[in-house]
């Protein structure tokens, strides 16, 4: 995966990358990393629609009602990008933009861009990336809904 941004702060970087598809609840997760940055794109599928590939309108997430959220609103995107500097952990989400799924032979390929906002600040950034040829693992255990029964709060299966 290769990601740039420009804004509040400028980078780019190179990542290996992973994608993983639930079949239910249907989302395909593209994450890339290196050290401590990280940039995640998910994508949500149309409820009648057979294949991951598609154009996706990245949604900005919601802050009061999960009948608005991203994942709720079919088909739309959500980009997040994460770094850390000697004084925080920066994290920014999309706010806009468009990810691009191609299907093939080889695995996933995609394109992405968006406006991102920063979850401390009203800082924003604009951000573009690509890959290509990911493999893509279907229904793995992190599939399954978190655990909110406890009180030590959610808990994923081991994996």
């Amino acid at each position: 995966m290769q990601v740039s941004w420009i804004g509040a702060d400028t980078a780019s970087f190179s990542a290996a990358a992973s994608a993983l598809w639930c079949g239910t609840p249907r989302w395909l997760e593209v994450v890339g990393q290196r050290g401590d940055t990280g940039v995640a794109l998910v994508v949500y599928p149309s409820a009648g629609q057979a294949r991951m590939g598609g154009v996706y309108s990245v949604r900005a997430p919601a802050r009061d009602s999960a009948a608005d959220s991203v994942a709720a609103v079919r088909p739309s995107g959500a980009i997040a990008v994460r770094w850390v500097t000697p004084q925080a952990v920066e994290g920014y989400e999309g706010i806009a933009g468009t990810i691009r799924i191609t299907e093939g032979d080889q695995g996933i390929a995609g394109t992405f861009e968006g406006v991102l906002r920063s979850v401390a600040s009203d800082d924003t950034l604009s951000l573009d990336g690509r890959f290509r040829g990911l493999p893509v693992t279907r229904d793995g255990a992190e599939c399954q809904p978190a655990d909110t029964t406890s009180a030590a709060g959610p808990k994923r299966p081991p994996g």
